[in-house]
């Protein structure tokens, strides 16, 4: 799977030189997987994981191709529908990922991880009412959560903000500037700053 936390991860900050490599290493396994496909274009296995390295490569569009052709091949693989449901999460297709997400759930029903992910893209598409549903029941399948139980309770007591949402990044712990999220942290409260508040 791409993530167990709700939401995905921030692209990581590296130097130019190992940057270089990455994009180098990545565009490898790319043609290793391309070439092993036009040799057994039928199995799902390879179009998935080849997508799940588009993904890391920012290459939605391609991911989303991959995924969707993994899921042609073999209609019940959950983890490809889980990872479309990521992808199109990250383009900004709220309604595609809950419906492939959905779909994960269906086969996976004590999944806590997709309810959350669920969640995130109702709370981005502004439907606060579906995303709390989404992340009770992510709690009552993992109690554990400790961030989400907190996270809701705050979130109802702000009664009078006129505009308000609601994002969990995953693996945090208490000090922002050593999070290893901490990235998509700060891009989240750049948009929320930017929007400036709900459509008139």
């Amino acid at each position: 799977e791409i993530a167990e936390a709700s939401t995905t991860a921030a692209p990581l900050t590296v130097s130019e030189d190992s940057n270089s490599t990455m994009k180098s290493s990545t565009s490898a396994k790319i043609a290793e997987f391309s070439c092993a496909i036009r040799l057994d274009s039928q199995n799902a296995d390879l179009y998935r994981d080849r997508g799940y390295v588009h993904y890391q490569m920012q290459n939605f569009d391609s991911a989303l191709t991959d995924f969707s052709d993994a899921i042609r091949i073999q209609p019940q693989d959950a983890v490809a529908y889980r990872n479309r449901g990521c992808a199109h999460y990250e383009k900004g297709n709220f309604d595609a990922a809950i419906e492939s997400l959905n779909k994960v759930i269906v086969a996976l029903p004590s999944c806590a991880a997709c309810y959350a992910s669920v969640g995130d893209a109702y709370n981005k598409k502004g439907d606060l009412a579906e995303a709390e549903k989404a992340y009770l029941k992510s709690i009552e399948l993992d109690p554990t959560k400790a961030p989400p139980y907190m996270a809701l309770a705050l979130f109802a007591e702000l009664k009078n903000a006129p505009y308000k949402r609601l994002v969990m990044i995953g693996e945090a712990t208490h000090i922002v500037f050593t999070e290893k999220n901490r990235l998509q942290l700060f891009r989240e409260v750049q948009l929320f700053l930017e929007e400036g508040g709900p459509p008139h």
